[in-house]
């Protein structure tokens, strides 16, 4: 009678040496690989660490940058204020006509008798509320009203100021009589009375006559009242020895 002899299968050196079976390969085994820090992640509290520097940074900054963007603001405004001055100096020069440009305390809008530029008809207003500007007039004076009016020549009917505020800014634009428009950063007494005191612009010359009479500035007693076109002329015959 003859036996059977059942023999395992065959491996080699480094094969497995159990029977293949379903889910389960056969071959050479490999080592697991190495699962470093990069592989595995932060931990929460180097998470919340890296969260608190950012956070500290971020509070240091923003002081900064708002500081920065209500300046931005405000000469923003201030440039758009001191275009429209012009402009509408220019228009009442080049056509011959007088212009007006009409401001209101506390408020964020004005307005002008000339065309709007952009083209959508109608005329000038600007509000100065919107983006970029954010700011309002606080306060506007030329020669005790709150409309800067520029004669059929372009000039000044007086000179005057306004005073606009954009958050903690202030900005003061300036129209001297001879019709020059510029702005400066408002002093902190200024923005405090919102009141702003013009320098006596030397180019403007009001030529009034002398008058005669007893009023107050007599000299000598001869009851002549010295006049500007007097104090203008002293220096040129002192000079010509008259």
């Amino acid at each position: 009678m003859l036996r059977t002899v059942r023999h395992g299968p065959r491996t080699t050196l480094g094969q497995d040496r159990t029977p293949n079976r379903p889910g389960r390969t056969t071959g050479p085994r490999r080592a697991a690989p190495f699962v470093g820090r990069a592989a595995r992640g932060f931990s929460l509290v180097e998470l919340v660490l890296v969260l608190a520097v950012i956070a500290a940074l971020a509070g240091l900054a923003m002081p900064r940058w708002s500081a920065s963007a209500a300046r931005y603001r405000a000469d923003q405004a201030a440039l758009r204020v001191v275009a429209d001055l012009r402009l509408v100096r220019d228009a009442a020069r080049t056509g011959g006509a007088a212009q007006r440009l009409a401001f209101t305390a506390d408020s964020a809008v004005y307005t002008s008798t000339i065309a709007a530029p952009d083209g959508l008809g109608g005329t000038l207003r600007v509000d100065l509320g919107r983006d970029p500007y954010r700011a309002t007039v606080r306060r506007a004076d030329f020669g005790g009203a709150t409309t800067a009016q520029f004669g059929a020549f372009g000039t000044p009917a007086a000179p005057g100021w306004v005073l606009l505020q954009g958050g903690a800014e202030a900005r003061v634009i300036t129209l001297t009589a001879a019709g020059d428009v510029a702005f400066r950063r408002a002093s902190a007494e200024e923005a405090r009375t919102a009141t702003v005191t013009l320098a006596v612009d030397s180019r403007r010359i009001n030529l009034v006559p002398a008058s005669t009479g007893t009023t107050g500035g007599t000299t000598g007693g001869t009851g002549t009242t010295t006049g500007p076109v007097q104090t203008i002329l002293d220096p040129v015959t002192d000079l010509l020895g008259i």
